[in-house]
């Protein structure tokens, strides 16, 4: 069930983006407070920490500018040695380097933040680096390298007892093995986030590393799903609850019950619907899914369509998307076989050739692990 894999990044990078801050920068009243804390602040390191959140909430808007104020900061705060502005500065250069598409320079401005980091023992700096540089090799195909930097990450956040840093790395050393097709090490992954979520009472990665176990052993899949359900409902959690439900009605429609397909994927769709669920591609997918196998290809197509064009917006990466669309792509072929447009039905193959190719040569991914 590809789907699964992809709404496991959505909540990884939900838990890694720093959205609230975002929200707040981004926001004209906040800007200015800060640009007063700038103006009236007596020490050095209080105005670069304000100018560099200030920088933050131009980083979509205006991104040129956030890089030259990100410059101004790397230049203050090496001045005067204060380490913290050093690493959010270099750090926020790599993400404007991300965003240009150069990797190579990213890296090398990400790798000497995580650095200090590390030494000053911040973890927000530290999770939010380490998942940008984990991103850069999952983008470039670089499966091994993803590994084992960050397993080394897992040493660190245990030597520095940061617990949610552990946590999100073994996660995505888990998602990782699941989308080479290795069960047997994501499942052994996914066990140890939850094993050791449940030690910390981390309810949030109980029901991720549930969610992670229940979509890749089908035989734990009602188990492990309702279990899910059970903590995010009393936490009154509707995006897990959504995730979950659209799990159990791929799960039920994979094994032909329709019924309870059809019970969970509504449910799933009229609360996405409800709190404007942030990748409503997955929840058009699945119900696509669920019209073909039922033969109702009108439906199929019509959600298909749908899912096509809102995974353009979707806050997955890039080895997730091309997951997503795959799946959508097999619907689309089927379904216009069904109706017999063949030519569609060929364009669609096609562009499954294409999905192949774009993946690169996973078995050798497999092998060097």
């Amino acid at each position: 069930m590809p789907t699964l894999l992809s709404m496991k990044a959505v909540l990884l990078a939900c838990a890694l983006c720093l959205a609230c801050l975002t929200a707040q920068a981004q926001n004209k009243k906040a800007i200015d407070s800060l640009m007063r804390v700038y103006n009236t602040a007596k020490h050095d390191t209080t105005k670069i920490l304000a100018l560099r959140y200030i920088e933050f909430g131009y980083r979509e808007s205006k991104p040129d500018t956030a890089f030259l104020l990100a410059d101004k900061v790397l230049k203050w705060s090496e001045k005067i040695k204060f380490d913290k502005g050093i690493a959010f500065a270099l750090f926020d250069k790599g993400y404007w380097h991300i965003q240009k598409k150069e990797d190579t320079i990213a890296l090398r401005y990400l790798e000497k933040a995580l650095d200090i980091f590390l030494k000053i023992k911040e973890e927000g700096g530290t999770t939010d680096t380490h998942y940008w540089i984990n991103h850069i090799y999952t983008e470039q195909k670089m499966y091994a390298k993803a590994i084992k930097y960050g397993a080394n990450i897992v040493e660190q956040a245990q030597l520095l007892n940061m617990s949610e840093l552990k946590q999100i790395s073994l996660f995505n050393i888990a998602m990782i093995y699941e989308y080479l097709g290795m069960k047997k090490e994501a499942t052994e992954y996914y066990k140890e986030v939850l094993d050791f979520a449940s030690k910390t009472k981390n309810e949030r990665w109980q029901i991720a590393s549930m969610q992670g176990i229940g979509s890749i052993d089908s035989a734990k899949t009602e188990t492990y799903i309702q279990k899910a359900i059970a903590i995010a409902t009393t936490n009154k959690n509707t995006t897990s609850l959504v995730e979950c439900y659209l799990i159990l009605g791929d799960y039920y429609t994979n094994k032909g019950k329709y019924e309870l397909a059809t019970q969970y994927i509504e449910k799933a769709t009229k609360m996405g619907l409800e709190m404007k669920y942030m990748s409503f591609g997955i929840i058009w997918t699945v119900n696509a899914s669920l019209y073909l196998n039922t033969k109702n290809y009108d439906k199929a197509l019509e959600c298909a369509k749908k899912a096509l064009e809102k995974i353009k917006d979707d806050p997955v990466d890039k080895l997730n998307l091309l997951l997503f669309s795959k799946r959508i792509h097999e619907v689309l072929k089927t379904v216009y076989e069904k109706k017999g447009n063949y030519e569609k039905a060929f364009t669609h193959h096609n562009l499954l050739i294409a999905y192949k190719d774009s993946l690169g040569n996973d078995e050798v991914s497999k092998q060097r692990l």
